[in-house]
């Protein structure tokens, strides 16, 4: 069966796209995963924070988002994360840690945390829509037959009535059939009346 050169670009030109998307989402998931780790790497849970705290090992403590981050004598760094209730270590930390600063929540880092957590869902979405909107546009591209059928434009057909062999009264009626469906009020003023369809019998030409 001979190639299309045009299906076999389209082909390429979506496996790049494939391939492209899929390596894009491999990094994003990367760099999601390494930052992620970065995070809590140093983390601890609360109740060893408070005993920190209350042994008088934490020489400054930043609160952001119910996170804390803190510096300990050792000048080593670790992170908790807090109850939502203040109430609970506030009192704590003012009584053992000689710094504590509380910081304003932020909703940018919450939106960009979201927003990596999406991309690789849109990006594959997106690609997904593209592949069928070129497919149903009459690309094909993943279709595995290809149709031998031929699209005949208007300009490119160059056959007559004077490259028909055959009978010329024939050949007549046809001319006026075609005269008809170019002009039909014409016609119409003269009383002509059309058939509502024509079998044409004999051998092409």
């Amino acid at each position: 069966m001979e190639r299309d050169p045009l299906r076999d670009m389209r082909n390429r030109n979506l496996r790049n796209i494939a391939f492209i998307t899929i390596v894009v989402i491999l990094g994003l998931i990367l760099l999601q995963s390494w930052f992620g780790g970065n995070n809590d790497q140093n983390e601890i849970s609360y109740s060893l924070f408070r005993t920190f705290v209350e042994s008088d090992q934490v020489a400054q403590v930043t609160i952001k988002d119910n996170i804390a981050e803190a510096v300990m004598v050792d000048q080593s760094t670790l992170t908790a994360r807090l109850p939502e209730d203040a109430t609970l270590y506030a009192t704590l930390l003012d009584e053992h840690v000689p710094e504590v600063t509380y910081k304003a929540p932020s909703t940018s880092g919450l939106f960009v945390s979201i927003l990596i957590s999406l991309l690789p869902i849109v990006l594959l979405i997106g690609v997904w829509i593209f592949i069928m909107r070129r497919t149903q546009a009459g690309g094909g591209a993943l279709s595995f037959g290809q149709s031998k059928a031929k699209l005949v434009q208007p300009d490119t057909t160059e056959i007559t009535f004077d490259d028909v062999a055959g009978s010329t009264e024939v050949k007549e009626e046809v001319a006026e059939i075609v005269e008809y469906l170019r002009d039909q009020k014409r016609f119409i003023k003269l009383g002509a009346e059309i058939p509502k369809g024509i079998l044409l019998v004999g051998a092409p030409g």
